[in-house]
């Protein structure tokens, strides 16, 4: 039995998922795994928190002010950037039982280590133009206070940001971004740390 992401977990508690998808993921919520049922229990804590809440939209200035926050995290010119290093990728990994055959897989997992935390992602194509991303983040500074603990990932494209995703209390983040993203940013207390991505076919 596939042990279902965090978003599956999430669309399970919402209702998206298909019939079929829906009664592996109840089966293996019901068959006692500690991690997933800690997940479940918190999605639905927050989905009961969050009806509570009217939604709103945030003032402009908050908005602006996240994005000056972002800007200031970027590496000053002249200093060099903080960098993860990719210790697993599954597509290059052909005795996981993965074939390489030049046409892009239509998911993958990386693992990227650095600066006292692990990075683990899985990249899924939903379709031409677009990936889900479901990722957890591990390590001494994921535990660590409030002020130091990484708080989002970011996403780019030549530099320019596509989403800016929040790290919750788990070290769990998720999104779909556009094929087009070629790096990754962990956004901590401590900086930045920035790591390449490569997804497009023959790339």
């Amino acid at each position: 039995m596939t042990e279902p992401t965090f978003r599956e977990l999430a669309d399970w508690i919402d209702g998206r998922l298909d019939d079929e998808r829906a009664a592996t993921v109840a089966a293996y919520v019901a068959s006692g795994d500690a991690d997933t049922r800690d997940a479940v229990a918190w999605l639905r804590e927050f989905k009961q928190a969050a009806g509570l809440l009217p939604l709103q939209a945030p003032p402009p200035e908050v908005g602006e002010a996240a994005r000056d926050a972002f800007r200031q995290l970027r590496t000053p010119r002249g200093v060099d950037p903080r960098w993860f290093t990719v210790r697993f990728d599954s597509r290059l990994a052909p005795a996981a039982g993965i074939r390489t055959t030049g046409t892009a897989p239509a998911s993958f997992h990386l693992d990227l280590e650095g600066h006292g935390l692990t990075v683990s992602v899985d990249l899924t194509r939903v379709d031409e133009t677009h990936l889900d991303v479901d990722g957890a983040i591990r390590g001494a500074d994921a535990d660590a206070s409030r002020t130091s603990r990484p708080v989002a990932v970011v996403f780019l494209a030549a530099g320019e940001e596509l989403a800016t995703v929040p790290v919750d209390r788990r070290g769990h983040f998720a999104t779909r971004v556009p094929v087009e993203v070629d790096e990754l940013r962990v956004v901590a207390g401590g900086g930045v740390i920035r790591a390449r991505l490569t997804v497009r076919d023959g790339s």
